[in-house]
């Protein structure tokens, strides 16, 4: 007779990209800069546009994932999530600002580990950004959109 284990709502994956959002949201100076911010904290609820309206916004969404070859002690997992930004003017400077708050919160969760050591969090680390402009169909003005990869790592064993 096979066993069952009642799946768990939230896994230490969730909790990390929540930990994450919610250290982004808490910064006084990040949130003086953003205006809308995409979570999808109960999953896509609505479509990210880079609207006039809506920039300057922050998106941060999963994007990849790996397991290394497991050991007999962890296996070891790294979970990238994107933060994303956008900014509705031509000159990037102003992406440029959110762009070195973002990188300031990371680091600092870096060095807190997000508070999930419990977790077995090992680290949270900025991996790379990169810029390209956008525009839309309906609205001449060039926006522009920065997206920093921004990698998890734990050692554990699969829940």
């Amino acid at each position: 007779m096979a066993t069952t284990t009642a799946c768990p709502a939230d896994c230490f994956l969730t909790r990390g990209r929540k930990a994450l959002i919610a250290a982004l949201q808490a910064d006084v100076c990040l949130n003086s800069l953003v205006k809308r911010w995409f979570t999808f904290a109960e999953g896509l609820l609505e479509r990210v546009d880079l609207r006039a309206a809506d920039c300057p916004q922050i998106q941060a969404y999963p994007a990849q994932g790996a397991v290394d070859v497991p050991t007999n002690v962890y296996d070891h997992f790294t979970y990238d999530i994107n933060v994303g930004m956008a900014t509705d003017w031509q000159d990037v400077s102003p992406c440029f600002r959110i762009l070195c708050a973002v990188l300031r919160v990371v680091r600092t969760a870096g060095r807190s580990r997000l508070g999930l050591t419990g977790d077995c969090l090992l680290s949270v680390v900025p991996l790379r950004f990169q810029f390209k402009p956008y525009q839309s169909d309906t609205d001449p003005r060039i926006r522009w959109q920065c997206i920093l990869a921004v990698r998890l790592s734990w050692n554990r064993r699969l829940p």
